[in-house]
């Protein structure tokens, strides 16, 4: 992760809750997001339809290169 990333938590599918060394965070100057998709949904469906639009484009152009610990 860069200096000074944005860390996004995205929900959380089955399983254990993963825990965060917050530590980290400090040394490398990251910012912590926790992102309830489902929350838009209920709060904001027009906030929720742009960014998820946004995210499929980015996701198209190879830009995200998300972690995945398991499937």
């Amino acid at each position: 992760m860069a200096w000074s990333g944005r860390l996004l938590v995205l929900g959380f599918a089955s399983g254990p809750i993963a825990g965060l060394a917050t530590n980290r965070a400090v040394i490398e100057g990251l910012s912590i997001l926790g992102v309830r998709a489902g929350e838009y949904r209920r709060r904001d469906p027009a906030q929720r339809a742009g960014v998820f639009a946004r995210v499929g484009v980015l996701a198209n152009l190879g830009a995200l290169r998300p972690l995945i610990g398991r499937t």
